[in-house]
């Protein structure tokens, strides 16, 4: 008995838990949630440090280039050897056996690079500000993608709420049907339809859920719970503001203007490779024999360097023909975002149309439902006036579904929310 007891409680703990687990989801909340664990928004913000630090690194082209150096040569030769760069191109004399120290430090500063410099400095910044953009465009698609999923699952939960009402009120009046052929024949026709909705609508009700949760990257064993029904928010705005706001908000179109940016900048970097450029060169060494201390040399210059590429035109005519190629596919861009705003705006127009009609005739309906008498009115005839009833309401409600999601395609397509 001891035992029995113990189990019951458990199983009582497990089921408290799980119903105090259970989390509230509104929609704002989902979108926060969904962008906060969105893997593809953490990676663009480790681009984004990465574009960052590419932009520091560009900027440091126009600080000296200093290299301190010091080190210590033993020779036995013959003859004379001059060793490579990296060991300073020293001399090595044979006449001298002693070991050579040396310490110094050389500078060069460029004065003037042909524009190199700004224009890589430039370029960086534009990779920033695309990385920047490509984080926006990312959050914009996650944000779109949890509204749609959002709202299908409250549109799709709410249906079988409302089907599993609309349930037990055929239920009450089937149980009050005297004659027994017209009981099974409302038990057979009617109520096994309605629990056969049920049974699909349960389980699309699940399904949606599942990618809700999905769309949210939480566990699969998530409790939601939804906050607030399917309310559109009856926007208003004209189709003339939302292609304006799109040309402003849309991340797509701006990342269309980087990449024209980037194509001018890569023109401009082409055309550098036959500037001249002036270095200045400066440095200081101390060489001793046996010890440090030895001599000390100092050395300075001035240069200028005029490269004389020969595939300087064929770089420029083809960066001028990539930058042609990004204007192309920016005018294509446009057409596409703007395609899509109408597309947007027309289909909301309608469904916003469509669903105050169908709540006029729902609200019709019910009110003429109400004033029914049901004492004197035959039950079947009242069952099939039920079904209607419940009939108009499922088209009500899959209207403001569609409207609602006809708002969230708009503001997408704008890059931003309309309220």
């Amino acid at each position: 008995m001891k035992k029995i007891v113990f189990l019951f409680i458990i199983l009582i703990s497990f089921s408290a838990v799980n119903i105090f687990s259970q989390e509230t989801l509104s929609l704002d909340n989902a979108i926060r949630l969904g962008i906060k664990n969105n893997s593809q928004l953490l990676s663009q913000e480790q681009e984004m440090i990465i574009a960052s630090q590419r932009v520091t690194e560009a900027k440091f082209l126009y600080l000296p280039i200093i290299n301190f150096s010091a080190g210590t040569i033993a020779s036995n030769v013959d003859y004379p050897v001059v060793l490579s760069d990296d060991f300073l191109s020293r001399y090595i004399d044979p006449n001298n056996k002693n070991a050579i120290y040396s310490v110094g430090v050389v500078a060069k500063q460029y004065l003037y690079a042909g524009g190199r410099h700004k224009s890589t400095v430039r370029l960086a910044k534009s990779y920033l500000k695309e990385a920047q953009n490509g984080y926006d465009t990312i959050k914009n698609n996650a944000s779109f993608d949890i509204k749609q999923k959002f709202y299908e699952a409250v549109y799709k939960d709410e249906r079988l709420t409302t089907s599993q009402k609309f349930l037990g009120m055929t239920k009450k009046i089937i149980a009050n049907i005297s004659d027994y052929s017209t009981k099974m024949q409302a038990e057979i026709i009617t109520l096994t339809e309605i629990e056969n909705d049920i049974h699909a609508f349960t389980n699309e009700a699940e399904a949606s859920k599942l990618q809700l949760i999905k769309s949210l990257n939480k566990e699969l064993d998530f409790d939601i719970k939804y906050e607030g029904k399917l309310t559109p928010k009856n926007v208003e705005i004209d189709l003339d503001k939302a292609k304006l706001w799109a040309m402003e908000f849309r991340p797509e179109f701006r990342s269309a203007l980087y990449d024209l940016e980037e194509d001018d900048i890569a023109v401009k970097l082409s055309m550098s490779r036959s500037h001249p450029s002036v270095l200045l060169l400066g440095g200081y060494e101390n060489i001793g024999y046996s010890k440090f201390g030895g001599f000390d040399n100092y050395y300075g210059g001035l240069f200028v360097n005029l490269p004389l590429p020969y595939d300087i035109s064929t770089q420029v005519k083809q960066k001028k023909a990539e930058r042609r190629q990004g204007s192309l596919k920016e005018a294509k861009l446009i057409d596409e975002i703007m395609f899509e705003v109408i597309q947007s705006f027309e289909d909301l127009k309608f469904w916003k149309q469509e669903t105050l009609r169908r709540e006029n005739l729902y609200k019709s309906v019910n009110s003429k439902y109400k004033r029914i008498d049901k004492t004197t009115m035959n039950k079947y005839d009242y069952l099939q006036v039920t079904k209607a009833k419940y009939s108009v309401y499922q088209d009500y409600l899959y209207a403001m579904y569609k409207q609602v999601l006809s708002e969230a395609k708009l503001e997408h397509a704008i890059g931003r929310d309309i309220n």
